[in-house]
Order: structure tokens, then C-alpha cells, then sequence
């Protein structure tokens, strides 16, 4: 990815820090993907809205965006929604994945593509609480401190 490796080149440092974390946005209606009533950080409360979960990178250089995706409530999986996702044009096939999956899933993309060093992740309680997110992570802390 370019955008990954344009980092790693004006902001890479090996004890960087990867960042995992969401943010909502208010909506009216419920015609947006993904929207539904779930806690929205923007206003501090439950609130109709789409969330995005997203992994950033920082370092003493400085600090960026590197990647992000849709967070889709599980109730959008069911099958009263089944006509709602095809007018959105959700894939038939995607499945629903929790907000530390999801940042779990963004974080091993990015070690995947490679470049982009770090030594730290950090995130919220909700990703810290998380089980899948910490047995997910422990072979990539092994990976970034070797490095």
C-alpha cells in the first residue's frame, strides 16, 4: 500500500505506536449503512449513528490515519434486515464482525503489507477487554519487539 509505505518513510520509528480506536457519526434516518441506536463518542451517548473503527500510527515525527472500516451492528445481520443490506449494497457474504475484530483484522493487514515499524499498540477498554483481541494480538507483540 502507498499510502503505508509513505509513512513508514516520514513517520517510521521502531518504538512507534499503533492506535485503535472508533468514532461515530449522528445520522437522521436509517438509509446509511451500517446505521442503527448504539453509543456515538461525538454526542457521549446512544445515539442513531455509524461507526468507523480506525488504526492510526504515531511517532515523534508526528502522527496519521492508516487504515479503517464500517463497523455493521450485528441487528443488520438479521434476516429483517436482509433487504436493507441489498439496497446498500452490502456484499452477500459479509459476516458481523465486533469493533476489536475489526481493529484486530486492521492491525494484522497492516504487519502483513510490512514497513510501517512499531513497539506499541494502544486502545481503549473496549479493546482491551476484549478476549479475541488480546489472543489475537500476542503473536504480532512478538513480531513488533523483534524488530
Amino acid at each position: 500500500m502507498i499510502h503505508q509505505g509513505l509513512l513508514a518513510e516520514s513517520l517510521g520509528e521502531v518504538d512507534g505506536v499503533m492506535l485503535i480506536d472508533e468514532s461515530g457519526v449522528v445520522k437522521q434516518g436509517a438509509h446509511s449503512v451500517g446505521v442503527a441506536p448504539q453509543y456515538c463518542g461525538a454526542v457521549g451517548k446512544v445515539a442513531n449513528s455509524q461507526i468507523g473503527v480506525h488504526l492510526g500510527y504515531a511517532s515523534r515525527k508526528g502522527y496519521s490515519l492508516v487504515d479503517s472500516q464500517l463497523f455493521v451492528p450485528d441487528e443488520w445481520f438479521a434476516a429483517t434486515h436482509a433487504a436493507h443490506r441489498k439496497a446498500c449494497g452490502l456484499p452477500a457474504d459479509l459476516a458481523y464482525q465486533s469493533k476489536p475484530v475489526i481493529g484486530l483484522t486492521l492491525l494484522q493487514a497492516t504487519m502483513k503489507r510490512g514497513g510501517l515499524p512499531f513497539q506499541w499498540v494502544a486502545a481503549d477498554a473496549l479493546y482491551g477487554d476484549s478476549l479475541a483481541f488480546h489472543n489475537g494480538r500476542r503473536p504480532f507483540e512478538q513480531i513488533a519487539l523483534s524488530r
